[in-house]
């Protein structure tokens, strides 16, 4: 099913609460944590406008936790599966502008762009849109005084993004390169810096 940008997949588990004020809260149980392997931890890593800075921490089944030090005014946020010669990768960035979180899946496979139908089940086509897309877009708003924090799950072809524990996106990709393994953080047109990043190597659960 690669030409849909999609197959069936299992998703991690979630817990769903909510916080006093009534908003739901979405989350990882604490058993996730059982699978972690070795971390890696880089704390205070500046990008620069327009650059990109790979991270210590790199492969195909990883968490990524990544606390940015403050909200910024233009796109900015994180690749994964990406080829050292840039021909493959996957982002994952929040645009203010839009306050939407987007997972772009374009560049994910160097054979073909990774393609999704913009529909399902038959439903009518999206106003402006066509057939197919290549990016996810979630809405997401940073409240006033919030940074965003990432804790991202990468699994040979399956991302799960989970934003400041108030939204979830899951996406298949298909990286082809066997060196599809870096993970960087990027800026599209400002200075940025993420605080603290946690990278964990996971134990495997999807074999393909």
């Amino acid at each position: 099913l690669k030409k849909y940008g999609w197959s069936g997949i299992m998703s991690l588990p979630r817990v769903l609460t909510l916080a006093k004020n009534g908003e739901l809260q979405i989350n990882l149980p604490e058993e996730v944590e059982k699978i972690r392997l070795s971390e890696t931890y880089e704390e205070n890593v500046a990008v620069k406008s327009g650059t990109e800075k790979v991270l210590k921490g790199n492969g195909t089944a990883l968490e990524i936790k990544v606390d940015f030090e403050k909200a910024y005014k233009l796109p900015y946020g994180l690749k994964v599966f990406c080829s050292p010669d840039g021909r493959e990768e996957t982002v994952i960035k929040y645009d203010p502008a839009t306050k939407e979180l987007v997972v772009d899946f374009v560049k994910s496979s160097v054979k073909d762009p990774v393609k999704m139908p913009t529909t399902c089940m038959g439903k009518p086509q999206l106003a402006g849109f066509g057939d197919v897309v290549s990016e996810q877009r979630a809405p997401f708003e940073l409240k006033k005084g919030e940074t965003l924090k990432l804790d991202v799950f990468i699994d040979r072809s399956i991302v799960e993004v989970f934003a400041n524990g108030r939204l979830c996106v899951t996406q298949m990709v298909y990286p082809e390169l066997a060196q599809s393994q870096q993970v960087r953080l990027f800026s599209e047109s400002e200075d940025i810096m993420a605080k603290k990043v946690q990278t964990w190597k996971m134990a495997e659960t999807n074999a393909y």
